[in-house]
């Protein structure tokens, strides 16, 4: 029998119409304090534990908002405390690997077409493979400076003169893992349905023929669109009294960290260890940062590599770090059919619940960055939270702890 906090929790989950509404200024739909930064996972509890990516990305968007005048005494502003870090799920904002966000900056707005005041916004994202200066790959340079300018101007305009009425994403999601996408790391047919839906914008021929290059260029693009979308859901299940669906994961880099419905002001975290699988020459395992990134968000959703039997692609890319009983995980864990993914049958809504009564953890896909912040993304991996997380988070449930 289904625990029954979990299943009125899945039930307001799958009422959810996440929908894209356009683009917004962080500071005006943001409660920020002042020279303080969103990023990626849980809070760092001690001011060692951020890691050079995160820290390199910060850097670049000090000089970005002129809290600093050039990356060395922005970095010198991090070192000396003088800038406050927050996680972003905390804030209703989702962010990808090393990514961050600061007033100045341009978000893309999810709402729930079912509850208008329901809202969740994630960074713009797209561009860049390997060592490219892109935020979410947390390098420190003029070019990622540059690079941070063009995606909160002449992006940030395009999308906004793209934007007509809201676009429903379930569906783009629903078509796309039909066709071997997987939500997370694979978003080709994702990408090919958003160019389809931009296109229908009686101004898309007008925006800047680079801009629409750029769109037409990079399938991630869509992926903050989609962890923005997860975490919409997953946030209408917070609150439920003792329901252990997960509404918040993500790592730091330092630590990988949950939050279940039933807890909403609590963080469970373990030390991030790295994800697991094929990294770019020279490099090795042993030079990327552990799990970071807010895109876990998808797997506590239901897809990314909890969808892995829909995308032959990234069982390819990931041959050799995961089991083959790995694909029956959603059976386990995840609490049932969403009833408006009519076509591929998606489950949604990690139960930790499900995770400790079958000792059995869900696996995630997450990039895998360079943790000296110097060469970029360094490839991709699965990564396994650690059980102890889940546990830890339902000893606290089934105690009615519910602060930290």
């Amino acid at each position: 029998m289904e625990n029954e906090p979990d299943q009125l929790a899945f039930q307001s989950l799958i009422k959810v119409r996440p929908a894209w509404t356009g683009i917004q200024r962080a500071s005006d739909v943001l409660e920020l304090a002042e020279r303080s930064i969103l990023h990626a996972g849980p809070p760092f509890t001690l001011e060692n534990e951020i890691p050079a990516p995160i820290a390199n990305s910060a850097a670049v968007a000090i000089v970005y908002e002129g809290w600093a005048k050039n990356l060395t005494e922005a970095t010198t502003l991090i070192q000396t405390g003088k800038i406050k870090f927050f996680p972003a799920q905390d804030k209703r904002v989702v962010t990808p690997m090393a990514a961050v966000i600061t007033p100045s900056m341009n978000l893309i707005e999810i709402s729930d077409l079912n509850d208008e005041a329901s809202k969740i916004w994630t960074p713009i994202n797209g561009g860049g493979t390997g060592g490219d200066p892109v935020p979410r790959y947390g390098k420190k340079s003029e070019a990622a400076l540059s690079f941070l300018r063009h995606l909160n101007g002449e992006i940030a305009f395009g999308l906004e003169t793209i934007f007509q009425q809201p676009l429903e994403w379930y569906p783009i999601i629903d078509e796309a893992l039909t066709k071997g996408d997987d939500g997370h790391l694979c978003h080709n047919a994702a990408h090919s349905i958003l160019i389809r839906e931009f296109s229908s914008s009686p101004n898309y021929k007008n925006i800047n023929p680079e801009v629409r290059d750029f769109f037409e260029k990079w399938p991630f693009i869509h992926l903050n669109y989609w962890m923005a979308c997860s975490k919409l859901a997953l946030m209408s299940a917070e609150g439920f009294h003792e329901s252990s669906l997960i509404t918040h994961m993500g790592g730091n880099g330092s630590n990988f960290g949950i939050k279940v419905a039933g807890l909403p002001d609590r963080w469970f975290c373990y030390q991030a260890s790295q994800p697991m699988g094929n990294i770019r020459e020279p490099f090795t395992i042993e030079t990327t940062l552990g799990a970071l990134g807010d895109s876990a968000i998808s797997e506590a959703f239901g897809t990314g590599a909890m969808a892995l039997s829909f995308s032959e692609r990234m069982q390819e890319l990931h041959q050799g770090f995961y089991a083959q009983e790995d694909l029956s995980l959603p059976e386990l864990l995840l609490m049932g059919s969403h009833p408006k993914f009519c076509h591929s049958h998606l489950k949604v809504g990690l139960s930790a619940n499900k995770v400790i009564s079958t000792r059995s953890v869900p696996i995630v896909e997450l990039g895998c960055i360079d943790k000296y912040g110097d060469n970029g993304g360094l490839g991709a991996g699965i990564f396994k939270p650690p059980l102890k997380v889940f546990e830890n988070a339902v000893k606290a449930l089934d105690k009615g702890q519910i602060r930290n």
